[in-house]
């Protein structure tokens, strides 16, 4: 129940909702038929669906795989296709996705973590897709960050001539996926990025029907959006938590200053999940990069890595394996690699934080206390 606080600054809150499906949604009219034609078969039941859906975050691609799932007409008195979506790991197999796609389909976790061969699993997937009341489309969120061979094992798996089910890839930069994994969907869908003009269209349209009247002025709408670095998912966030702010210290206008607080708060949220989507062996290796002071050489910080896992009781891997850590360290965005050029050490790339330090070092102290508290329990 609302508090009456929260009452004098929203009207209907779930409208800051990123995931909510708009009455109407404008502007991805194309989009949204390219994807149902390529879904056609699986929303249908005659068979299995692959799509590809890519494009810089906020540009609506969930919206619109959500769009379509819900406003599909079916023959005759078919229900209407179910959305399931399926947050996507770094560390996920095509096992775990079966898992965790079964158990999202049935409401309930009617399948444990492990236990089963991989066939198995996704033959208990396939009987659930067979018996479903209307045909599943798994929507797969982040896909990559996924290993590609998983992916491909994932699709291998589930699209089964015999379970009419739909799978929609969701992925910010098509070229993140190797060709070969781009080949394998049946359609591909790229979504553009809106202009500036209709991000402030729609996110001042939510803002009006979300607040109380005066709740949310102009230039509050204005900073959300200057401040959202993923387009209007994040803006609306932004709103979402300032309003938030707002409402728990009893006032009643959220202002630019709020949605700067929101903007700190959500931005050292995220990069503790970008953490958490790491490897134990990862965050050893990004705790080495930390532990010197500013660049460091492959050499010293494997050390670093060496003496990290003595005192974590872990044994440590070859420097192959922490090469590889590091390259995803990079790719994640939490560290940076320069080659650099020395008369002592020849060519070499010296790794840093990518972000303040200190607070990359209380994000992964975080995560880990987090961490072990969940394995002690």
């Amino acid at each position: 129940m609302a508090s009456a606080s929260s009452d004098r600054v929203f009207t209907d809150r779930s409208l800051l909702d990123p995931d909510t499906i708009p009455a109407v949604f404008e502007h991805r009219d194309a989009e949204r038929d390219a994807l149902r034609t390529v879904l056609s078969p699986a929303l249908w039941g005659s068979g299995p669906a692959t799509a590809l859906i890519t494009g810089p975050p906020g540009a609506g691609k969930r919206t619109t795989v959500a769009v379509v799932t819900a406003r599909t007409d079916t023959p005759g008195d078919r229900p209407a296709p179910r959305l399931v979506p399926v947050a996507c790991t770094g560390e996920a197999t095509a096992y775990d996705l079966a898992i965790t796609t079964t158990n999202t389909l049935a409401g309930e976790d009617v399948l444990a973590a492990s236990g089963y061969t991989r066939e198995a699993a996704f033959g208990r997937l396939r009987d659930r897709i067979v018996d479903a009341a209307a045909p599943p489309v798994v929507r797969l969120d982040g896909v990559e960050r996924l290993d590609p061979a998983e992916l491909e094992g994932f699709l291998g798996g589930l699209c089964d001539e015999s379970a009419a089910c739909g799978v929609v890839a969701v992925a910010d930069d098509r070229e993140s996926l190797p060709r070969g994994v781009r080949e394998r969907f049946h359609g591909a869908i790229d979504v553009a990025p809106y202009d500036t003009a209709t991000e402030r269209a729609i996110l001042s349209d939510r803002a009006e029907r979300a607040f109380t009247d005066g709740a949310c002025p102009a230039a509050t709408v204005e900073r959300a959006l200057d401040r959202a670095d993923r387009g209007l998912r994040d803006a609306l966030r932004l709103l979402d938590s300032a309003g938030d702010r707002v409402a728990s210290a009893g006032r009643e206008t959220v202002a630019p200053d709020d949605v700067d607080a929101a903007d700190r708060t959500l931005r050292e949220q995220r990069l503790r999940d970008r953490i958490d989507d790491r490897s134990r062996h990862e965050r050893l290796t990004l705790a080495a990069v930390l532990d010197g002071d500013g660049a460091q050489r492959f050499a010293d910080l494997y050390a670093n890595y060496c003496d990290r896992c003595a005192a974590a009781d872990v044994d440590p891997n070859r420097e192959r394996s922490v090469h590889n850590y590091l390259d995803a360290l990079v790719t994640s965005g939490l560290l940076t690699a320069e080659r650099r050029r020395s008369p002592a050490a020849g060519t070499h790339f010296a790794y840093q934080a990518a972000v303040d330090r200190t607070v990359l070092r209380q994000s992964l102290v975080a995560v880990d206390d987090a961490v072990s508290r969940s394995e002690r329990q």
